[in-house]
């Protein structure tokens, strides 16, 4: 949809960056989704670096990149909004994700950003420590890994993570720069852990919350079959 959106839309659209996003939102126009920042429909052309690779290099390579898409006019970027902890795994930290946004900023004083974000818990949450064995992926070889993301465990630590990184992002001076928050965790992409090498998460809480979908999406046997 918005490949052919941008074949069809891009001579119509202006791509004119906002100072200050206040409103964004996609709306379904002539069967296409539209894109629109402080109601004004922008042009979805966004620009998505890899600032996964850490030193400075990256960053110097991250400038060079930016500076490319910033001369061709696109100023939309989103990358992933790394959040590490201290090594006691208590106290977030938001060092390296703000990094990546001032390199960018700073080559592009009109970027606007939609933060993909990771949800946890992770082993080096100092929460990890509290998770019941019961709550970890099992796979059919007998092995634990990750947690489940069908634990209750998971879901309230990463609700309140969430809530906190937005209410921490949208306090910052580059909050008005933030169009949207793309969920892309645990495994990058809302891969269940370890699914693509392991095959599917066989654990009692993973069970349960298929049991509970199947009912309240079949209600009956009947259906179901």
């Amino acid at each position: 949809h918005i490949g052919l959106f941008l074949a069809i839309g891009a001579a119509a659209i202006a791509q004119t960056p906002p100072s200050a996003i206040e409103y964004a939102a996609i709306h379904i126009k002539n069967g296409v989704p539209l894109l629109t920042l402080n109601n004004n429909p922008y042009l979805p052309l966004m620009f998505f670096p890899n600032t996964d690779i850490p030193g400075e290099y990256s960053r110097e390579f991250l400038r060079s990149q930016v500076a490319l898409a910033r001369d061709a006019g696109v100023h939309l970027y989103s990358f992933p909004f790394r959040i590490e902890r201290s090594e006691d795994g208590k106290d977030v930290l938001y060092t390296r994700a703000e990094r990546d946004v001032a390199a960018i900023l700073e080559v592009d004083p009109h970027a606007m950003f939609l933060l993909r974000m990771f949800p946890g818990p992770w082993p080096f949450w100092a929460e990890w420590k509290s998770i019941p064995e019961s709550e970890l992926s099992l796979f059919a070889d007998g092995t634990h890994n990750f947690i489940s993301i069908a634990s209750s465990s998971f879901w309230n630590l990463t609700n309140q993570q969430i809530s906190n990184d937005i209410r921490h992002v949208e306090e910052s001076p580059y909050g008005n720069r933030v169009l949207g928050y793309h969920l892309g965790g645990p495994e990058h992409e809302m891969f269940a852990d370890k699914y693509r090498e392991k095959g599917p998460d066989y654990s009692p809480v993973n069970q349960a919350r298929f049991q509970v979908w199947l009912r309240e999406r079949y209600k009956t046997d009947e259906a179901l079959q």
